[in-house]
């Protein structure tokens, strides 16, 4: 009987340590990649507004020698706070499921009015009123890219809302699993509560102990400091996130593999020394 029920703990304890990895992983995921507020603490932290700002700047300036016009024409046509602005739609739009356009009659307008301003309207031909049409058009087509980065935010948005729903689904149920299983390991062992300490502990433990190897095999395959996706200021955003996740992944681990020894050692000093009274 007491071989039968260590086996059933063991057995019990090896699910309570898979439950506590998913558990955690949940958690981790919840409060980083699917929290749109978290992602605006990261996009600030890499300095990304600013980036994106300057590289619309580099990038409108690429139209410049095709057209004919002054570069002066691109001056003050957008702002770094409406680049924030149209940043945060767009991580809105992947967060919250919406297609919410960008707005770009104000740069249209402006961009019209500079043009009107360096080359005077009174001297534009008819067949150059189109040509600077087009222009204006492909300008607002640039910054709106250079925001959006369709289709890739596109894209993203649809696997993040999947993965929202997925975890929405199963998230308020799994975080009671592991208490489940450690409340039945304590039932089975009533009679033999250190033993059933020790299980609990030692499933902590290994989770801690799988935690930090699924830490350096990430570190050890995946070269972050040179990961390249899209253009440099959103990689930048991405190594942030994966090393923040990392550190997370390291501080739960560290505490359980403490927590789970110092549980462990003191179950044994306790159950030595009511030997020693006995």
């Amino acid at each position: 009987m007491k071989i039968f029920k260590n086996i059933i703990s063991i057995i019990l304890a090896f699910l309570l340590m898979l439950s506590i990895l998913l558990t955690v992983a949940l958690q981790i995921v919840s409060s980083t990649i699917l929290n749109k507020d978290y992602i605006f603490g990261k996009l600030d932290e890499a300095n990304y507004y600013n980036n994106v700002y300057e590289q619309i700047k580099d990038s409108l300036a690429g139209y410049i020698g095709p057209s004919g016009l002054d570069e002066e024409v691109l001056e003050n046509i957008y702002t770094r706070e409406q680049v924030k602005e149209d940043i945060n739609l767009i991580i809105n739009n992947i967060y919250e499921n919406k297609d919410d356009k960008i707005n770009t009659e104000d740069i249209k307008e402006k961009l019209q009015n500079n043009i009107e301003a360096s080359v005077g309207s009174g001297l534009l031909t008819k067949e150059n009123k189109k040509s600077i049409e087009d222009f204006i058009d492909k300008i607002a087509d640039e910054y709106v890219q250079n925001i959006s980065h369709d289709p890739y935010f596109e894209k993203l948005g649809i696997i993040m809302n999947k993965a929202k729903d997925i975890v929405g689904k199963v998230d308020g149920i799994i975080i009671f699993v592991p208490i489940i299983l450690a409340v039945v390991i304590l039932l089975l062992n009533i009679k033999q509560i250190s033993s059933a300490i020790r299980f609990i502990s030692i499933s902590i433990l290994t989770s801690g102990l799988i935690g930090i190897v699924i830490k350096l095999f990430i570190e050890a395959k995946i070269n972050i400091s040179n990961i390249l996706i899209i253009n440099d200021s959103f990689s930048e955003v991405i190594k942030n996130v994966i090393n923040s996740i990392l550190n997370n992944i390291n501080t739960m681990s560290i505490i359980g593999i403490i927590g789970s020894i110092v549980i462990i050692v003191l179950t044994n000093i306790i159950k030595v020394n009511r030997q020693t009274i006995e």
